[in-house]
């Protein structure tokens, strides 16, 4: 909001907490804060502790009844987890590419009334991240990158901080369909860590596959006039989309997800 307070003209409560006298990184630092343990008491949470009436009752019932509604503790404590998560991005995406996480949600809606299998599940996966990429502002161009929120909560320079808030800003739909996909494969009720694993492989066959071909492509054409303006950015996003995207987010949110179901 403070990024963006054009957009907040005439909304006078919204612009005098945004923009009050509380320094910026103090806000987005509390923000995270919040967030971080939000998601750790969520995710450290065990069944025992959620059927305890005292603590559910005095401390977390309006979470309990939400995370009992529908499918059981495992599912709830990823739901929630995945929202924690879409608030996290829209903090760190640009203000306008808000409404097209409510056009995401949409579209996860109509796909969790669909039947579909673990196979056409993976696909519209990896359609579905590959295309919010683009949709969100993103290209294989290195001037496409956005850094107007990667020093959100950072005072000084951190190499791995602003380089994480970096790819978070720029991979939030991608980031956001990893794990609306697997809650879509949690509402299967059967066999839901072997469909993990098996959207796990599709994952690992599809970025092997496509990084295989540009290595190949970025190789062969290594004397081409456009080697440096072209080939070489679509190799780094390559490089991206496979340590950042795929090791480090798809990776682990499948990990985490079979944890959860195993408790």
């Amino acid at each position: 909001m403070a990024d963006s307070p054009e957009l907040l003209k005439g909304i006078v409560l919204v612009r005098a907490f945004a923009l009050g006298g509380i320094d910026l990184v103090i806000q987005a630092r509390a923000v995270f804060l919040g967030m971080v343990i939000y998601a750790v008491g969520i995710t450290l949470s065990n069944r025992a502790m959620w059927r305890r009436p005292g603590f559910r009752k005095r401390v977390l019932k309006p979470i309990a009844v939400w995370l009992e509604n529908d499918g059981g503790e495992q599912e709830g404590q990823a739901e929630v987890l995945h929202g924690i998560l879409a608030l996290f991005l829209m903090t760190q995406t640009r203000v306008t590419n808000i409404p097209l996480f409510i056009l995401s949600e949409v579209q996860l809606q109509v796909l969790a009334s669909m039947d579909l299998s673990t196979c056409e599940l993976s696909l519209t996966s990896i359609i579905l991240q590959y295309t919010s990429f683009f949709a969100f502002g993103g290209s294989n161009a290195i001037s496409s990158v956005d850094l107007s929120n990667a020093y959100n909560g950072v005072s000084g320079y951190s190499v791995a901080a602003v380089a994480l808030l970096t790819f978070c800003a720029n991979w939030a739909g991608p980031i956001w369909w990893v794990t609306a996909t697997l809650l879509l494969m949690g509402r299967k009720r059967r066999d839901r860590c072997r469909g993990v694993r098996q959207l796990q492989l599709s994952s690992t066959c599809f970025i092997a596959t496509t990084n295989m071909f540009v290595m190949l492509a970025c190789t062969l054409l290594r004397t081409h006039l456009f080697i440096w303006t072209v080939f070489s950015p679509k190799y780094l996003f390559a490089l991206a989309w496979c340590f950042g995207q795929y090791f480090c987010i798809s990776m682990t949110a499948f990990k985490l997800y079979m944890w959860l179901w195993s408790q």
